[in-house]
């Protein structure tokens, strides 16, 4: 009778790879005319593990987490290096 075998799949997220994304939509939305006046940052919380979206209102922050979903879409379709099924957005706090 064969011996039982198990094996554990782990799963890891590269922050280095998060923070390149996180950097090159921070250079697309400060190079947009769209989001000139909008006061869009990105900040990644890297200990938290956390990603802040800021913008003056609800359809800029909703833009720029756009811009940031697709950054991390090319990444994941090129390099499958990370899924966006498991990011989650939680509620819209405006600050201004």
């Amino acid at each position: 009778m064969p011996q039982e075998f198990s094996f554990d799949v782990v799963s890891v997220v590269d922050l280095n790879v998060v923070a390149d994304c996180v950097n090159v939509a921070v250079k697309e939305i400060t190079n947009r005319f769209d989001f000139k006046d909008a006061g869009a940052s990105l900040e990644l919380d890297a200990k938290e593990k956390k990603i802040v979206v800021r913008a003056k209102d609800e359809n800029r922050v909703e833009a720029a987490h756009d811009v940031l979903l697709n950054r991390l879409h090319l990444l994941n379709h090129f390099f499958m290096a990370l899924s966006i099924k498991n990011m989650f957005y939680t509620a819209i706090q405006t600050q201004y």
